[in-house]
């Protein structure tokens, strides 16, 4: 027996013998399955999309408010279905559970006012729960053309829905306000707040401020019966209001009180009347 090279001595052991059709027919099979498990995918992810941004099951339906007191509830109502009109990434709607954006709706409603306490809930599957506290307001603010309402420290609380009673300071150098911010330095407030309260209570029964107009320093009083009392915010309350009450206790001025125009305070021991 001839001995064969190595090179030319084929292994026939472990030779696959499968009929080329029948390899033909698995391809083909495993391309459509292939292309099923595709196409399904495909369908469900987009069932999915659909069902999570477009199904009516998870549109908002209820965006409950608790807490209003002095601010109006169709203010806030519509500051929220404005947002809800708006869409997401151009075609999703904002009003869909997954694609509503607390922060970005509070930003909005901090844009004009600002609270005390504000959380908002979102609860499966279609409801917004909005819950908040109001800060106490004291002062009407007019600036620009604007009209807010401020806290004891001065800060911009909301934009003016009615007068309420408070006092009403015009700010004749118009500097802009914003809602959230501080209109005007604490200490300047409490200064106007307590000459106000000094005014109100040695003009008592006699004549009624209606409002204060302030440029930088000076402080204009303006009651109802259209007298105007000049002050001084760098000048001591007291030392302006025991000049004024020495003034208004003068026999003259006493019978003459209603018939003036303006007591003018503004420049130290001088008082200027007419």
């Amino acid at each position: 027996m001839s001995n064969i090279s190595s090179k030319y001595q084929k292994d026939f052991k472990n030779t696959d013998y499968k009929n080329p059709r029948l390899v033909r027919d698995e391809q083909r099979v495993k391309t459509r399955l292939f292309k099923f498990v595709v196409c399904a995918g495909i369908i469900g992810i987009g069932a999915m999309i659909y069902f999570i941004f477009f199904a009516p099951f998870f549109v908002i339906k209820n965006v409950e408010i608790n807490g209003l007191n002095k601010i109006r509830k169709e203010n806030i109502d519509k500051i929220v279905n404005d947002y809800r009109a708006e869409k997401s990434w151009l075609f999703f709607s904002r009003n869909n559970f997954w694609l509503f954006d607390k922060n970005d709706l509070t930003e909005k409603i901090f844009s004009h006012y600002f609270f005390e306490e504000f959380k908002i809930k979102k609860r499966l599957p279609n409801k917004v729960v909005i819950t908040l506290k109001e800060k106490e307001s004291a002062i009407n603010w007019l600036t620009n053309n604007l009209c807010y309402h401020l806290d004891l420290t001065g800060l911009a609380i909301e934009y003016c829905e009615e007068n309420n009673g408070y006092l009403t300071i015009k700010d004749l150098s118009n500097v802009v306000a914003k809602v959230g911010e501080s209109a005007i330095e604490a200490n300047d407030l409490q200064y106007i707040l307590k000459l106000y309260e000094q005014l109100t209570r040695i003009l008592a029964q006699k004549l009624n401020i209606a409002y204060v107009e302030k440029t930088n320093n000076l402080l204009d009083f303006v009651t109802q019966e259209g007298i105007v009392f000049k002050m001084n915010s760098n000048l001591l309350v007291q030392e302006q209001v025991a000049r004024l009450e020495t003034i208004l206790n003068q026999q003259e001025v006493k019978e003459n009180l209603l018939k003036m125009k303006y007591f003018d305070l503004r420049f130290g021991e001088k008082i200027y009347y007419q």
